[in-house]
């Protein structure tokens, strides 16, 4: 096995660990009223592209990411709460791009998606302010076809957020910005000949909102909504490989 796809498999289980001991952490807490669990599930459609120096577009990704979120907050006061979140999503996706002699080439890509990290709110009778610190991976696998081999790429990054909360009766809305940083790629050629390539991806930005409504189904909290999300990350300084 190469040594890459070993380091990425290790990060991934870590990852994975991390997010199954938070679950079942969660699970633990005791319920009061001071302590609120959540546990959700989601069907994201992804819409990801890569462009070239020229604003050419290289290569896109499309398609549905199943995942699971959970999320506990508890509340330290009146007026302030923390709360601590993670997201898992992993599914296969369209992969549509070009090979080095620039003929198309389609096939599936693997995307496996990891966020988890910690926040504050501050509340104001139906409104909130929220600051949240967080960390993203993405284990991306450009599955091979024909004669073509495979691709894998590991990307990481940290984000701060802000964003705002409102409530009115049944219905929540929530928007806001974040700060994309200390991001990174790892690329693996080693079927091309150049090993295991690092790439630093500079500062980039994301913008957010989501809407949702309460059900209120058996006394239970039932809530049903979608959101909207768009990562940027600016283009970096191109890397050469080989000789």
């Amino acid at each position: 096995m190469r040594i890459f796809r070993a380091t990425i498999k290790t990060v991934v289980i870590c990852s994975r660990l991390f997010f199954l001991f938070l679950l079942f952490g969660l699970s633990l807490v005791p319920v009061q009223a001071s302590t609120s669990f959540d546990f959700s599930y989601s069907l994201d459609y992804v819409f990801y592209r890569e462009f070239s120096e020229e604003g050419d577009s290289l290569n896109s990704e499309t398609g549905y990411l199943p995942g699971i979120r959970v999320l506990m907050n508890h509340n330290m006061s009146e007026n302030i709460s923390f709360f601590l979140d993670g997201y898992y999503g992993l599914s296969h996706v369209k992969y549509d791009g070009q090979l080095q002699n620039g003929s198309a080439y389609n096939t599936n890509s693997s995307m496996e998606k990891l966020s988890y990290g910690l926040g504050s709110l501050i509340h104001f009778q139906q409104h909130s302010l929220a600051l949240y610190v967080g960390q993203h991976t993405w284990n991306r696998h450009i599955l091979s076809k024909g004669n073509v081999s495979d691709l894998s790429e590991f990307y990481l990054w940290d984000s701060v957020a802000i964003k705002h909360l409102y409530s009115i009766e049944s219905w929540s809305t929530e928007y806001g910005i974040a700060r994309l940083f200390n991001a990174g790629l790892k690329v693996d050629l080693t079927d091309q000949g150049y090993g295991v390539v690092p790439v630093t991806i500079p500062d980039g930005i994301s913008l957010f909102a989501r809407i949702d409504k309460s059900l209120g189904i058996d006394l239970q909290s039932w809530r049903v909504g979608t959101s909207l999300k768009g990562d940027y990350f600016p283009r970096g300084k191109t890397k050469f490989t080989g000789g």
